[in-house]
């Protein structure tokens, strides 16, 4: 069996890697519902439907705590960790806009490289299997998957989407890019060229037109994502599709994902004031998308 050759994260590899809000207590409030199927030895994380549909710093804490306990094993025997969410029509509609909009007013470099790295750690975790060459990941797309939730299922071994599902990489709207590691994820799935079209754009990709391009490995009906899971015949389907896509994956490093880290922080520091407009017009329509009380 192919192996990755450092599935952990190295330690200190960037001087901001110890970010402080990862060494926060566990969020009263829990972000992520965790479902074990002892028999299939399958873990669902399901984002709740009262949670931020964006990546807060708070889920991203939350997330870390999870992929420790998988690596820890507290979890039991975990062969498959499946990613979803229950907002309606949401998978995660990318980063945490009003975190970073407060960080370039303050010209806080460090916290957006905290938040950075914190967020690739837990793509690492995806691509890496936690550690471990016999965990499948899989990201199970029912909605909108934007900017940093296209990441993060672009980090998943697996991809299974239904076809109303759509992709996209709105940071081109406000002068950034994306920086969680998207070109790397979708030139180990398609090449260089595909990567640098869609990231480039910021356009909402069907879930079909994705397949037709080899980033998505599994379109189904609308409404028959948690049922083609719950199918007891489709682990050789799912084994297959993470077979293509496990050997692709080892030409992934956690170095690599993080050397993005430094341009995209230096490029948001210098966003101007047409920027941050469109940043914060696309805050209120990501919050408005999904009130959270």
């Amino acid at each position: 069996m192919t192996t990755f050759a450092s599935a952990r994260r190295p330690a200190r590899l960037h001087e901001h890697s110890r970010a402080p809000f990862r060494t926060e207590p566990k969020p009263r409030t829990s972000f992520i519902d965790v479902r074990l199927e002892s028999q299939r030895a399958r873990g669902w994380f399901d984002l709740v439907d009262t949670a931020p549909s964006y990546v807060s710093v708070a889920l991203l804490q939350e997330m870390g705590v999870h992929s420790r306990r998988i690596l820890q094993g507290e979890y039991g025997i975990i062969r498959t960790r499946i990613l979803s969410s229950r907002i309606p029509g949401i998978f995660s509609l990318g980063g945490d806009l009003e975190f970073f909009l407060g960080a370039i007013e303050r010209q806080d470099s460090a916290g957006l490289s905290q938040y950075a790295v914190a967020a690739i750690d837990e793509v690492w975790s995806n691509v890496s299997g936690c550690g471990d060459p016999g965990l499948s990941t899989v990201a199970l797309v029912e909605g909108e998957a934007q900017g940093g939730g296209f990441e993060a299922a672009l980090s998943c071994q697996v991809i299974i989407a239904e076809e109303t599902a759509s992709f996209g990489f709105p940071e081109s709207l406000f002068g950034l890019f994306p920086g969680m590691g998207a070109a790397q994820l979708i030139a180990a799935r398609s090449d260089p060229a595909v990567a640098e079209r869609l990231i480039s754009r910021a356009n909402r990709y069907p879930a079909n037109f994705l397949k037709e391009i080899g980033i998505v490995d599994i379109v189904v009906p609308a409404g028959q994502g948690r049922q083609f899971l719950n199918d007891n015949s489709i682990e050789l389907v799912l084994e297959s599709a993470r077979a293509r896509r496990i050997e692709a994956f080892q030409t992934l490093k956690y170095a690599s994902l993080v050397s993005s880290i430094e341009e995209w922080v230096d490029t948001a520091m210098r966003l101007n004031d047409r920027h941050l407009r469109s940043m914060r017009y696309l805050l209120a329509a990501q919050r408005k998308a999904h009130p959270v009380t």
